[in-house]
């Protein structure tokens, strides 16, 4: 098994705004605003379901969602993924590419906290919660907080607000010629001796590293952030 990265575009303002009542009165253990909006949102996202590529598995029906008597912390996260999804639309990702990218960017002296950013982003749950700062837990259980349940079921995801995808696409495109010249021999762990796997592993940096400038680019040019996740497939 390996891991993938996937990304989307995301209207997250539009979201936060239309959330906060939501979380105020999730926060009060009352769902049912919350419920009412995850179903409307079903029946806008029966035809296309942005996040199975994510890991987010089948979209449940609005008949499930009005079964659950009793919401659990993972049920509140799931509802509140599924608003979300209303705010995401088609993007570039470096599919299974992006782990050579991210350690190559490591060995020419990114920041870990910059690596990590430009293929996990910031927690989902600082989209329902701006000021907690706290990790999310992994693996999560049922007695952790409804926010932090803001993942797709076989993934983990984060996000990216317009200010860092700017900040991160011109650092990206400032180290271009680096990345094409790098020398695949200082990769960890792979057999150098071999020329196939020095071949494929330099084709991976460069179409992990095009499609990553891609993905930020399409979120630049359009002026809105991203919503990515590693899925375990």
């Amino acid at each position: 098994m390996g891991y993938t990265h996937h990304a989307c575009l995301f209207e997250y303002e539009s979201y936060r705004t239309l959330i906060q009542p939501l979380v105020t009165q999730a926060d009060e253990q009352h769902y049912e605003l919350l419920r009412e909006h995850t179903r409307k949102a079903i029946q806008q996202l029966r035809q296309e379901w942005p996040l199975l590529e994510h890991g987010g598995g089948g979209l449940e029906t609005e008949d499930e969602i009005g079964a659950v008597l009793n919401p659990t912390s993972r049920d509140v996260g799931y509802w509140f993924l599924v608003i979300l999804a209303q705010y995401l639309q088609p993007c570039p990702s470096s599919l299974g590419n992006w782990s050579v990218v991210k350690t190559v960017l490591a060995l020419l002296k990114w920041s870990s906290e910059d690596c990590d950013l430009l293929f996990n982003g910031f927690p989902p749950h600082r989209l329902l919660k701006p000021n907690l700062f706290q990790k999310s837990p992994k693996p999560l259980k049922n007695e952790d907080s409804y926010w932090f349940w803001v993942h797709p079921g076989r993934g983990w995801s984060g996000w990216l607000p317009v200010k860092e995808v700017q900040r991160l696409y011109g650092k990206l495109r400032d180290i271009e010629k680096a990345i094409l010249a790098f020398d695949i021999h200082q990769f960890p762990g792979i057999s150098v001796d071999n020329p196939v796997v020095v071949r494929d592993y330099k084709k991976c940096l460069r179409d992990g590293y095009a499609d990553t400038l891609a993905m930020l680019a399409t979120a630049n040019e359009t002026k809105r952030g991203l919503f990515m996740s590693v899925r375990l497939d």
